[in-house]
């Protein structure tokens, strides 16, 4: 799910670039910039995963009986918080954004309808490793 929001935010510029006559990216540079910042932040949530909750993309064996770590838990808990206050960003931007064309416009709404379903996936993920984990509970609650 992780690079499928990854993705969402390529295909989002891709979009943009080709909306015909417009200077649709020039037009909505700073959406485009807070696009590209999602792949940092993936790739930090992807780091964590590996990293810190030793929980690489292939597991040989895994039978999903492996408990988080408190420290497992609270890393990856943060960079979702990270991600989410992004989401609110671009959400905010987009919803600021008055295009004249419409191919800017259906492109935006696709990129934001992926970023609010991407929320049901993070709080779920966050809400599971919390309870699973049995630890201290966040500085901080997703807000979506």
């Amino acid at each position: 799910m992780i690079l499928e929001i990854e993705d969402a935010a390529g295909d989002f510029t891709n979009y943009l670039t080709l909306c015909d006559g417009s200077n649709a990216t020039d037009d909505h540079l700073h959406i485009v910039h807070l696009a590209n910042d999602i792949a940092t932040l993936t790739s930090k949530l992807l780091n964590v995963s590996d990293e810190v909750c030793k929980n690489p993309p292939s597991m040989p064996g895994w039978d999903g009986s492996l408990k988080p770590s408190e420290l497992c838990v609270e890393n990856f808990t943060e960079e979702l918080l990270r991600i989410n206050e992004l989401f609110e960003e671009i959400l905010k931007e987009i919803n600021r954004t008055q295009p004249i064309d419409i191919c800017p416009i259906l492109a935006m709404s696709k990129f934001a309808v992926n970023l609010e379903n991407f929320d049901d996936y993070m709080l779920t993920c966050s809400g599971v490793s919390q309870a699973v984990s049995n630890s201290k509970p966040t500085k901080k609650i997703l807000k979506i």
